[in-house]
């Protein structure tokens, strides 16, 4: 009986451990990580940042140099970059795919045409897109648009005005072309056509969220509007938007703050969320919000002197202290860490 009691005795403990076991593991609350990607340059030197921790890249003897945008696909780090010239044109471009170094002015010429100017970079499913503008060698006033897909060139505009700020953005396999159209007028392509935009706006800024793409603009009194281009929704404002970033339904925008000429202010859905401290100048380059966690790179100057930061839900992330001097933040990406 003494036997029998000890077996009961063990075998309920073990009960007892086995549902406390499962209480503990049910109890757990798995978050959600990520990767931080920032690109810039260091010592004028092109380099990025992975959870704070520096990488310098190989630039095969090219200096003062930087990395623009960094995009990763399963376990692939695709980084797009430049040299850094006095003037909009003449920039050696690169891709470091894992660290390998790319000249792409070499792989995109051709027997007639050079690179005169690449404006953007987009991964998508694995595919590589690049955005930009060719040049005649025989006559530097003839001037092609393309993207290419994997390095297979598609042509939008001949004959074209060069746009430095020309942007890509693909969605759904739908590719979006923000630039200047040969009549002059800014204007939308989607896979090579043009679409038009809300008059009197010009758009000039695209970005995507859960909901679709959205374009964003200006007109010229400085109001401002967003559309949805997949349902037409349209929101107006009679103030200037400069960026914006989605995060379900709240709304975060780089405005001009009314306390300051050059001074820009965040806002989260149009009431204000962060603005650099009185004096200085603020540049916002790149702003991204995921799971109520917004990230954004910026220079703050006084005097055309001050850092270079990422800021994390306004809590400082990176910041580089020398940005005259060859320090600079660019771009962030963040990657699910899972």
């Amino acid at each position: 009986m003494k036997h029998l009691f000890q077996l009961f005795s063990l075998l309920m403990a073990f009960l007892l451990i086995g549902c406390d076991n499962d209480d503990n593991v049910n109890n757990i609350e798995v978050e959600r990580q990520y990767d931080v990607y920032v690109t810039g340059q260091k010592d004028n030197k092109a380099s990025y940042w992975k959870n704070g921790e520096i990488n310098s890249l190989n630039t095969a003897g090219f200096e003062n140099t930087i990395a623009k945008k960094i995009f990763t696909f399963e376990n692939d780090v695709y980084i797009w970059g430049s040299t850094i010239t006095g003037g909009i044109a003449g920039s050696t471009y690169f891709l470091w795919t894992n660290g390998r170094l790319t000249n792409l002015n070499e792989t995109f010429e051709e027997t007639e045409d050079e690179v005169h100017l690449l404006t953007d970079f987009y991964v998508h499913k694995g595919d590589l897109y690049f955005l930009g503008f060719m040049q005649n060698k025989m006559d530097p006033d003839i001037m092609e648009l393309a993207y290419w897909k994997n390095g297979i060139k598609n042509t939008i505009l001949t004959n074209c005005q060069t746009n430095f700020y020309a942007q890509l953005n693909v969605n759904e396999d739908d590719v979006y072309v923000l630039t200047t159209a040969n009549s002059g007028k800014p204007g939308l392509f989607v896979n090579g056509r043009y679409k038009n935009t809300p008059s009197p706006y010009r758009p000039y800024h695209i970005t995507t969220n859960s909901e679709g793409v959205y374009v964003l603009g200006r007109d010229g009194n400085n109001g401002s509007f967003y559309q949805n281009l997949k349902t037409d929704q349209l929101a107006t404002f009679p103030y200037a938007i400069f960026n914006l970033a989605f995060d379900e339904n709240d709304v975060y925008t780089v405005v001009r703050s009314k306390n300051g000429a050059g001074r820009m202010e965040i806002q989260k859905n149009h009431s204000p969320y962060y603005i650099s401290q009185q004096g200085f100048e603020t540049e916002v380059l790149d702003l991204k919000v995921i799971d109520k966690k917004l990230y954004v790179v910026l220079h703050e100057r006084e005097n055309n002197v001050g850092p270079s930061k990422l800021l994390i839900n306004n809590e400082i992330g990176l910041q580089l202290d020398n940005p005259t001097g060859g320090d600079l933040l660019n771009s962030v990406f963040i990657a699910s860490n899972r």
